[in-house]
Order: C-alpha cells, then sequence, then structure tokens
C-alpha cells in the first residue's frame, strides 16, 4: 500500500535518487500518493490548491476548430466520445496541466429560447474527460468579429437583425473590427445599458456558470474572448463599460473570473482596463507578435514582451495566466517562438495557454495554429510544450532552469506544507532521468512526485 502524499517526510538526508538509466543502478524510491485534484484559489498573485501548494498552469486552447459547425476541437460524425477520447488523451501525454476550452453562444441556442442540449452534453464530456486526466479546464465565451454572419464567431446570428449567412472564408477577419459597420453596430447593441442583447446574454451565463462553475477539474470562467468596444472611445469604454462588466460577473460566482484585454491590446502589450473590483479576478490577457502573425521573424525578447503583464498583474495583486499565445505553424520560426514562451513563463512566474489545439482538415478563416496537423500529426511545437516544469510546487522557490537542448529541468526550493510537489514528466517522452537531493521521488505516468526528507530545508531536483 502506498503512503498518503499528505504523510510525513520521508528520513535519510542527502539520499540521492537516480532513475534506472544506461545500466546505473537504481537508487531507493519511495511511495507518494497524489493528492487529489481541487479547485484553485487565489493567494496574491499565486494560484493555489487547497492543499497550499503553488499551480504553475501550462496548456493549451481547445480550439479553433470549435469556433464553427459541429463545434469541438476535432471533426466528428457519429463517433464523438471516441474523436474526444483520443483527443484528451493525447494532451494529457504532453505534460500539460490546462485547457482552456472554446465555448460558443451560437452552439448552445443557435436559435433563440431554444438551446441545444446536444451540443452541451457534448461540452459537459469534454469538460468531465480532462478532470478525469488532470487537466484543468476555463470555460472561454468565444467570440471573434462578433458572429459568424460577419465571419467570425461567438454570439448567435438572431442576435443580429439581417445577419449574413454563416461563413468563415476570410483571410483577413480581423480588419472587420474596424471597416465593417455592422460589426461595430453589433457590439455598441451589446454593450447598450439595458439592452436586450445584455439581458439575454446575462441569463445565459448565469445557466452557464450554475452548469459548470461547480464541475471537477473547472478553475473559471472567461467572460467574454477579445472583448471590442464597437464605436465607442476605447480608454473611455474600458474604464465606464468594460471593467463593470468584469465586476458584475465576478460577483455572480465563486469560481474564478479571467479577466480579458482587446484584441488590439493583445498585440500591444498593454491595457488602459482599470482593475476590476472582485476577489476572484485573473488578468488573462493575450499575447500576439505582429510580424510573427503575418510571417515574419518574432522578436527574441519574449520575457521583455511579457513582463508588463506580470508588471500589470502585480499592481492588481492577482495571476496573470496569459489565455492565448502562438504562432501559424508554417512560420520556420514556430518552434523557437513557443520555446521562449514557455521560458518567459517560467522566468516571470505566470501561466499561459498556447492557441491552439485541433485536429481538423477544415481550417477557420484559413488558419493554421493547431499545433496538430489535419493529419493527426504533431508539428515540432509539441515538442518545446511538452516538457518538465513544476505543476505544484509546495515550497519557496530558490532557482528554476531548463535547456532545452538538452531538455533538462532542474529546480531548488524550501520546502513547506505536508503534500508533495509535482513535476510534469510528459509521457510521450520514453523515459526520464531524474536526480534529486534533499528528496525521495514518485514516477508515476506523467508526473514525478518529490517529498522532502526529514528535517531538509533546501529541495533540489534535475529531471532530463
Amino acid at each position: 500500500m502506498r503512503e498518503s502524499g499528505l504523510g510525513p517526510r520521508a528520513s535519510g538526508l542527502g539520499l540521492i535518487v537516480i532513475a534506472a538509466c544506461g545500466g546505473q543502478p537504481e537508487a531507493p524510491r519511495c511511495a507518494i500518493e497524489r493528492p487529489a485534484q481541487t479547485k484553485l484559489h487565489l493567494d496574491g498573485t499565486v494560484l493555489r490548491d487547497d492543499y497550499g501548494r503553488a499551480i504553475s498552469l501550462r496548456g493549451v486552447n481547445a480550439g479553433g476548430r470549435a469556433k464553427f459547425a459541429p463545434y469541438a476541437p476535432f471533426e466528428f460524425t457519429d463517433d464523438y466520445d471516441a474523436r474526444l477520447n483520443a483527443y484528451l488523451d493525447r494532451a494529457a501525454t504532453w505534460g500539460i496541466d490546462l485547457l482552456r476550452v472554446t465555448y460558443s453562444w451560437q452552439a448552445a441556442e443557435p436559435m433563440s429560447g431554444a438551446p441545444d442540449e446536444a451540443y452541451m452534453q457534448r461540452f459537459d464530456a469534454l469538460l468531465d474527460g480532462a478532470a478525469a486526466r488532470g487537466l484543468w479546464t476555463i470555460v472561454d465565451f468565444h467570440q471573434d468579429i462578433y458572429a459568424e454572419g460577419f465571419c467570425g464567431d461567438g454570439f448567435p446570428d438572431w442576435t443580429v437583425a439581417g445577419a449574413p449567412a454563416p461563413h468563415h472564408d476570410c483571410e483577413n477577419w480581423s480588419n472587420a473590427y474596424d471597416s465593417d459597420l455592422n460589426v461595430r453596430a453589433a457590439f455598441d447593441a451589446f454593450w447598450a445599458p439595458g439592452g436586450d442583447v445584455m439581458s439575454r446574454y446575462r441569463s445565459m451565463w448565469s445557466a452557464l456558470a450554475a452548469r459548470e462553475a461547480s464541475r471537477a477539474g473547472v478553475i473559471g470562467l472567461e467572460p467574454i474572448n477579445e472583448p471590442h468596444p464597437g464605436s465607442a472611445d476605447r480608454e473611455t469604454w474600458e474604464k465606464d463599460t468594460l471593467a463593470p462588466f468584469y465586476e458584475d460577473f465576478a460577483k455572480t460566482t465563486d469560481a474564478l473570473v479571467f479577466v480579458d484585454t482587446t484584441g488590439y491590446e493583445g498585440v500591444l502589450g498593454s491595457t488602459g482596463l482599470p482593475r476590476p473590483a472582485g476577489a476572484n479576478i485573473v488578468l488573462a490577457p493575450h499575447s500576439y507578435d505582429a510580424r510573427a502573425l503575418f510571417g515574419g521573424k518574432p522578436a527574441e525578447d519574449v520575457t521583455g514582451r511579457l513582463q508588463p503583464w506580470k508588471d500589470l498583474g502585480a499592481q492588481w495583486n492577482v495571476p496573470v495566466v496569459i489565455g492565448e499565445m502562438g504562432i501559424p505553424v508554417d512560420n520556420p520560426f514556430a518552434a523557437v517562438h513557443a520555446q521562449r514562451h514557455m521560458q518567459a513563463l517560467d522566468a516571470l512566474g505566470i501561466g499561459g495557454a498556447w492557441w491552439e489545439y485541433s485536429v481538423a482538415s477544415e481550417l477557420w478563416n484559413g488558419e493554421h495554429f493547431s499545433i496538430v496537423n489535419p493529419d493527426g500529426s504533431e508539428t515540432a511545437i509539441v515538442d518545446e510544450l511538452a516538457r518538465p516544469y513544476a505543476r505544484a510546487l509546495a515550497g519557496t522557490p530558490l532557482s528554476t532552469t531548463y535547456d532545452p537542448a538538452s531538455r533538462r529541468f532542474t529546480i531548488s526550493f524550501t520546502p513547506s506544507g505536508n503534500a508533495p510537489t509535482e513535476l510534469a514528466a510528459p509521457s510521450r517522452t520514453a523515459s526520464w532521468h531524474v536526480e534529486a537531493t534533499g528528496a525521495c521521488i514518485d514516477e508515476q505516468p506523467g508526473t514525478i512526485l518529490v517529498r522532502p526528507l526529514d528535517g531538509a530545508t533546501e529541495v533540489s531536483v534535475s529531471v532530463e
């Protein structure tokens, strides 16, 4: 029988544990039980679980294919369950711990007053399947240029009088935010005080939050992806409309509320949005390099690019989780761009979800951002995302490094609490070489559990 992961520390200071590799003798291990997944809560700028461990969110968005019918991050006919299991099983091998899950109001209520329960059951199954594999989820109300009739996604077409037929064949779709007066008018109607669309939206979200917020694995809700001011002045709108919108939403749920900024600000790297009031706020902006989006060479200093978001999170005293970061997969710098982002998340101590993970032959507006190709093969980006990191840290970090060339991750920390530290060790890699001082370990599929030795004041672990 395994000892509980919440039990006393192992004894024997200075024990070095080395995984059997290349003929080396296997050193003593200790049996550690992995604690059950819990909800997450805020501790200033840190996300913690119920055991007091600092949680690092590393994940992907699920995904671009979910923006249009049949509204899933993979193609299916009558084999949804099988396709879903394959989709989630693959994600679990990458060692990630987060899925930001695209929710479509158009799919959930394609006709006014007539919800599609079949879609909601499929959505529930995705959330439940992720939780069963130890993945946390964020329910993301996704929209781009408002609705499918504008070559976008998200809001139902019935919220727009005389909406064009749905389509997703616009390579420069984002230009419509500025060039299409009908898109601006739709947002103006949505944000209008006392408007019918906002009233219907609030009813939809009230029902969605009641259904999903307490579901296992769901850590939070994102009220709107890349909100747009319509024809309003952006800075005035952020202060007078968007911040109160988030504040009102935060009052309706105990779940974490992920606050996104405009798509423009995701490229700009800063926002004028003041901190929305609420004790459950997480700053969740996006980060896109404009040159990289159009095939150019992205800037090398990703840490410097994300630093302002880290600083704003500190100013707001909230955690930062970059809701989207990505690059077209055919950009020759795609893999190194992903590598730099993962290094930046480590350096800044913030979370992030890559855009995106779909398995589909049909692309939304010609965008190929998916880290898995239509034929099911993985792109080189996956090699950079599937890497060791401290998934749940029971203690205070002293140093963390990762060498992409050797794929060697090292961490030193001062231990605290009774729960084990969890290090991601992606199971898509055949084996890992592990060394530790001041601790014993237990290797489990996709995870290395670390327990400090009795009396240890510092623990060091390397995973290669």
